[in-house]
């Protein structure tokens, strides 16, 4: 992908649709598959260091451990 304004918004947006869209009225919560979404950009996106690949998950923003590996972004920047 090209440089895109609203890249973090859109790519968490996409993620966030493809999670949701795994559960029907009336499913139980355990039935919730892991989501993952992948960017390749052909930018960076991350202006303050050298990574060109990185893993974004939640995780207590204290402590940095991890609350669920349900959904999870993948970032790969080719510039």
């Amino acid at each position: 992908v090209e440089a895109f304004d609203c890249w973090a918004n859109r790519s968490v947006y996409y993620l966030s649709k493809m999670y949701t869209s795994e559960i029907k009225e009336g499913d139980g919560y355990d039935c919730l598959k892991k989501c993952i979404h992948v960017s390749i950009l052909a930018y960076d996106h991350f202006l303050d260091d050298k990574e060109c690949y990185r893993r974004i998950a939640f995780c207590d923003t204290k402590t940095g451990k991890e609350y669920t590996d349900l959904m999870e972004m993948h970032i790969l920047e080719l510039s």
